[in-house]
């Protein structure tokens, strides 16, 4: 890590319009310096510092080596607007081919912003949405932003490529411009939005049959990945791209792997595996790519792609394509014993989770467990800490199905969890992305360790805790289901399979965060305080709560919030679409003892289009307190439970 000595600040009483340092004419240079507080663009090119156009075209310029929106230390947050503003402007480079080149260009709205038919521009090696180590996230809302009629510009090779971690979108763009291109970036948690967004980020842009769109650079079409296979020393990849030339055109076709998918399902790409160039026509559109692979880099075990036009430019990311790289460890048996090894003679939960650990690869753990069930696993003592990623998949098992229905959960559940003989019974998780799936989890009846610990990223998805897979029995739950001290996080998703149901958390708080530095958790589309149905009230203690004062990325989004004393403790810094004190209808006031509570937003929330019913705790919907500053509340509905009709004012 490197420190800056010269620091360049802005200030509130400043122009929105006025630039800090900013360059016309040609062959100049800013280097080295830490820079923040210009609306409009700290760094410029193209224009005046007073945003006036410069009085002949400027070229040639270089920005390298520089702290844009972090102060001195490469740690604290300066940014605010736009950090680098290049409009108009020719042939200029930010960033280099060197290490000592790279900017870091964090807590921006837009990191870069180049616009204005400008052209030749290369950024290169510069580090989006970090601290100066890569060790904190300090978001950018956008990291790259390529707006109107752009033509011919480089983010990024193969061999100087660009780090994008934790914005609300790596590149986009706006709906003109043609031969830009993102070959060999990095690209690691951007999100809302995507780490690459065509034409006016509209979302994923499905391909067209022989490409015959138009917009940003042709609205090139994607790869679709066909199979990987990986040999122990390579990735072997086939797939097709739609394209609509008669004759061979040279297209660059390079692979990322990525050890989670982006919520749309098309990208990231954490690393960058290769690229290879292939010529296709519309009558040969089928690739075949091979590209050194000796792992599963760090879990990762999804891959994705990018397609490069050689005229027309790069394409978004590609849907995001899972392969195995070995076979699945399978559980055949309830008892605790470990005896070593896994095999089908005998293989328990504990035998699996151990030889995993042993194994570099990343790991499925799937059951085929004799009989009808549902079968009950009652461990003994916790489970060995897990140091490998893996996934526990118990819809595996005969008989389970992921549940299908829009707003309650009608999964079918095989594997019982049952901790009712060690109050340390559960799961301690660093290896990053592990996920588990389709675990009833029962009988937390003592005070103890969380059911999962998670000191780094972990997936819940489509799971019942404090429910039996009757669906109606509900049992004693005083422990918290997951204490989070890691990154990236996800409780749920936008995909209906994967609902959680947590339900009966008495005394403890059901996800706890307590990680100052946890970022990029999303807790999206379960059930709180509600039996599967989505009515029966089954009460939590509190549902969620962090001690996380910073901002980073926490989104909680269209989950259902029945019966809680309380229900989100200074929590999230986004949190939309959900309904409080409600069945999962969002009309129904829950059956049986709810008494659902308040929410205690953290400060800096923002609360959009959410629906909260207050008929306990006098009545309390959201409680701002004392210290609570900048909450947004916006397009929300309070009313009073007896009345759903009547909003509060």
């Amino acid at each position: 890590m490197r420190f800056l000595l010269v620091r360049v600040q802005g200030g509130a009483g400043l122009p929105g319009t006025t630039r800090g340092l900013a360059l016309c004419g040609t062959n100049s240079t800013i280097r080295g310096l830490s820079i923040g507080g210009f609306q409009a663009g700290s760094l410029a090119g193209g224009t005046r510092v007073d945003g006036t156009d410069c009085p002949s075209p400027a070229s040639g310029h270089t920005f390298a080596g520089n702290f844009i929106g972090l102060a001195v230390d490469g740690n604290t947050d300066i940014g605010s607007g736009i950090g680098v503003n290049l409009l108009s402007l020719a042939n200029s480079v930010v960033g280099g081919n060197t290490l000592a080149d790279r900017n870091v260009i964090s807590g921006w709205s837009s990191g870069i912003n180049i616009s204005n038919s400008s052209t030749g521009i290369q950024v290169l090696n510069n580090m989006f949405g970090t601290n100066a180590a890569d060790t904190l996230s300090v978001p950018n809302i956008g990291g790259v932003s390529l707006g109107a009629a752009v033509t011919n510009n480089t983010i990024g090779t193969a061999t100087a490529p660009n780090l994008f971690a934790s914005n609300g979108r790596g590149i986009s763009t706006g709906t003109t411009g043609n031969n830009n291109h993102w070959t060999g970036n990095l690209f690691r948690v951007n999100t809302p939005g995507m780490a690459v967004d065509l034409h006016g980020n509209s979302g994923v842009n499905l391909n067209d049959t022989n490409d015959n769109d138009s917009g940003f650079n042709g609205l090139q079409n994607f790869p679709v990945i066909t199979n990987a296979t990986a040999t122990g020393t390579d990735l072997i990849v086939t797939g097709t791209l739609d394209v609509g030339n008669a004759s061979d055109l040279a297209y660059e076709l390079s692979i990322h792997a990525t050890d989670r998918c982006d919520e749309t399902g098309h990208g990231e790409g954490e690393i960058f595996l290769g690229v290879e160039t292939r010529n296709l026509r519309t009558t040969s559109e089928a690739f075949t790519l091979t590209v050194p692979y000796t792992g599963p880099n760090g879990g990762r075990r999804a891959i994705t792609m990018l397609a490069r036009h050689p005229t027309n430019g790069s394409s978004e990311f590609s849907q995001c394509f899972l392969f195995e790289s070995g076979s699945p460890l399978v559980v055949n048996s309830t008892n605790d014993i470990a005896d070593g090894i896994c095999n089908a003679a005998h293989c328990s939960l504990r035998d699996a989770l151990l030889q995993a650990n042993g194994q570099p690869e990343r790991d499925e753990i799937t059951f085929a467990i004799p009989g009808d069930g549902p079968h009950r696993i009652t461990p003994l003592s916790a489970y060995p800490a897990i140091i490998e990623t893996v996934t526990v998949d118990a819809y595996s098992q005969s008989g389970a199905a992921v549940n299908t229905h829009p707003t309650e959960s009608n999964a079918t559940l095989r594997i019982i969890l049952d901790l009712s003989l060690s109050s340390q019974a559960g799961f301690t998780v660093a290896g990053a992305g592990s996920r588990f799936r389709g675990l009833s989890v029962v009988n937390a009846d003592a005070v103890g360790s969380s059911v999962f610990t998670a000191n780094t990223g972990i997936d819940l998805h489509g799971n019942w805790f404090g429910v039996e897979p009757d669906g109606t029995t509900a049992t004693p739950m005083l422990r918290s289901a997951l204490t989070i001290a890691g990154s990236p996080t996800s409780v749920g998703s936008n995909d209906i399979a994967d609902r959680n149901v947590f339900a009966g958390f008495t005394s403890s708080t059901v996800i706890s965060v307590g990680d100052l530095n946890t970022t990029n958790l999303l807790i999206e589309g379960n059930l709180f305080g509600l039996l599967p149905d989505g009515v029966t009230a089954a009460r939590n203690n509190t549902s969620a709560s962090t001690l996380a004062g910073n901002n980073n990325p926490m989104i909680v989004r269209n989950n259902t919030f029945g019966c809680s004393g309380l229900h989100l403790n200074a929590f999230g810094t986004l949190v939309e679409s959900n309904r409080f004190g409600l069945a999962s209808d969002g009309q129904t006031i829950p059956t049986g003892v709810c008494n659902a509570g308040r929410i205690q937003p953290r400060s800096n929330a923002r609360f959009v289009t959410n629906r909260i019913a207050a008929p306990g705790n006098g009545g309390k919907g959201i409680e701002l307190g004392t210290n609570t500053v900048g909450v947004v509340l916006d397009r929300n509905t309070i009313f009073d439970a007896h009345d759903r009709n009547r909003p509060r004012q």
